[in-house]
């Protein structure tokens, strides 16, 4: 028997987020039993390692520890190009990449969890929405680790709201934790006010709930409010992300910025504002084309966020295009008509 077969069995176990509890069930015997081989006291049975080695999708080699660094490595990999993938807009690629991963690695609930979001914006029946969800609680049922478990409820939530169950996605919401009473305001709380965790940590809140505030608006905006009131509310949202970013380097943000001007230069449009709403195109254009040219990498700069660095790693497009090529279609609209003969608009359309 291999002395380190308990050590790599704690290791498998959570690397792949399983309990003891839920290693005990799938195995016919009790947490103890599993505790004694982690902590070898003692060892399981010698027909019991087959059983051992399904429950983790490993191979009997792997569970005496063989191989264990090339498999993790291979993972890696695919994380981190499904990462990339998710960056440039390749769904259909991203998709096609976790589906191999997925095949080769069925147990390991980071894939699940990459596969199952690739899955999700392909847009195809309920019956491929109902076997995210399948996904989602097999995650919640088996891991413990909480980031794992709160990104399967962000997508469990969603595909209830897809599919029109409303019931059902308020359940979901219902199990994450509500403001304040989260990670974020906890870490804040946790950290001395004068170290830098704190002050990195406030800086992560400030840009997160300026992103927020801008998802909050398109809500209050659909609440039966007229243009004119609309349109106070997009010049205040705009103020804050100028408050914020100072200094007009906005990273991310640009995106943000660029919506709200098209919701506000349509606002003007409706009440017959010519000039007001191509002054705001005008703003949309720039901040479009501002967001499509950031570099790979861009450190925030306002005193607020300095110590952020935007990274289009960390962003998932979910499309090839740029954004002004997402976008210009709509210009195409027939409520764009009274702009065509001016020739401000014009020009925003020949210099894309």
């Amino acid at each position: 028997m291999n002395l380190k077969v308990g050590a790599n069995i704690r290791e498998l176990r959570h690397k792949q987020g399983v309990t003891q509890e839920k290693l005990a069930e799938k195995l016919g015997t009790t947490p103890q039993a599993v505790s004694r081989w982690e902590s070898e006291v003692g060892y399981p049975d010698i027909e019991l390692l087959p059983h051992i080695a399904d429950a983790f999708g490993v191979s009997l080699d792997e569970l005496f520890g063989k191989d264990a660094q090339e498999k993790e490595a291979k993972i890696q990999h695919y994380l981190e190009e499904c990462q990339r993938l998710g960056s440039l807009g390749e769904e259909g690629k991203r998709f096609a990449l976790m589906r191999e991963a997925l095949e080769l690695f069925p147990l390991d609930h980071r894939i699940m969890m990459k596969y199952a979001w690739a899955k999700a914006p392909m847009k195809e029946s309920d019956d491929a929405y109902e076997s995210i969800i399948a996904i989602c609680n097999r995650v919640l049922d088996d891991n413990p680790n909480e980031d794992l478990r709160y990104n399967a409820l962000g997508l469990l939530g969603m595909m209830y709201r897809t599919m029109g169950k409303t019931e059902e996605a308020v359940a979901v919401a219902n199990r994450l934790p509500k403001l304040p009473l989260c990670r974020d305001m906890d870490l804040l709380c946790a950290y001395d006010s004068g170290s830098e965790e704190f002050t990195r940590q406030l800086q992560n809140m400030t840009e997160t709930l300026t992103h927020m505030l801008g998802f909050i608006c398109i809500g209050w905006s659909t609440r039966h409010r007229g243009d004119r009131e609309k349109i106070r509310l997009w010049q205040k949202v705009i103020a804050v992300y100028d408050l914020i970013f100072d200094d007009g380097n906005f990273g991310f943000h640009h995106s943000d910025i660029a919506k709200q001007y098209k919701e506000l230069g349509d606002c003007h449009l409706r009440l017959g504002e010519l000039d007001e709403a191509i002054e705001c195109f005008e703003n949309f254009f720039f901040h479009a084309k501002a967001y499509d040219n950031l570099p790979e990498k861009q450190p925030y700069t306002a005193a607020l966020v300095d110590r952020l660095v935007y990274r289009a790693l960390d962003i998932s497009k979910g499309s090839t295009k740029t954004m002004l090529e997402d976008n210009l279609p709509l210009f195409e609209d027939e409520r764009y008509d009274a702009l065509r003969e001016n020739e401000r608009f014009r020009a925003l359309l020949f210099n894309v």
